[in-house]
């Protein structure tokens, strides 16, 4: 799909020359971004890789300049807002019968996750950063840099909970473990930056 859309993208695109209204290149990228979303989930694999397979299908061309501004405003505007809504609700709609026990399950999985998640992205990124030639401050910055984990980490959590992967009372867990990741990092990762770029 990624070959095929790379070879007929431009001459689609064209078409939004021809048709001469406003927003075609718009309109004609969104439907491009459903089309390899709804191919994706149809093959069993989640929407996020069709919508990934788009994007690099249109930013290859040149005209995805006139289209990124426009994306920007809806997916910032709307998009990712509903996302973020339908998050918390579904998390609040699996399980409204939250104990103390409930509680507590999720806070030591979360913070199980967090720890391996920090460490792994200053470990991860820090060792690449280093090997690339930088110098160990340097490649610590990359490592803090790279922390958050934002709605990557929920869209695969929702995916695996839709396509029944996760169920139960572990699904609940595991989501609402990610939204306090996700969270969490955000939140600390400005205030790490600080300090480690502090002389």
């Amino acid at each position: 799909f990624l070959y095929i859309g790379l070879l007929i993208i431009d001459k689609v695109l064209d078409l939004g020359e021809k048709i001469q209204l406003p927003k075609a290149f718009l309109s004609i990228s969104l439907a491009i971004f459903l089309l390899y979303t709804f191919f994706a989930d149809s093959f069993g694999v989640a929407g996020i890789i069709g919508a990934f397979v788009a994007g690099l299908i249109i930013g290859h061309t040149l005209k995805y300049r006139k289209i990124i501004d426009d994306v920007q405003t809806i997916g910032y505007g709307f998009f990712i807002p509903l996302f973020f809504v339908w998050v918390g609700a579904s998390l609040w709609m699996e399980d409204s019968s939250l104990t103390l026990s409930s509680f507590a399950a999720i806070g030591m999985l979360a913070a199980v996750i967090i720890i391996v998640a920090v460490v792994g992205k200053i470990v991860g990124c820090g060792l690449g950063a280093k090997l690339a030639g930088m110098k160990n401050r340097e490649s610590l910055q990359v490592g803090i840099g790279m922390i958050p984990r934002m709605e990557l980490a929920l869209i695969i959590v929702s995916s695996a909970i839709s396509h029944k992967i996760l169920t139960g009372q572990i699904a609940h867990q595991i989501l609402a473990a990610t939204i306090i990741l996700t969270i969490v990092t955000t939140l600390i990762t400005p205030i790490l930056i600080k300090l480690v770029f502090k002389h």
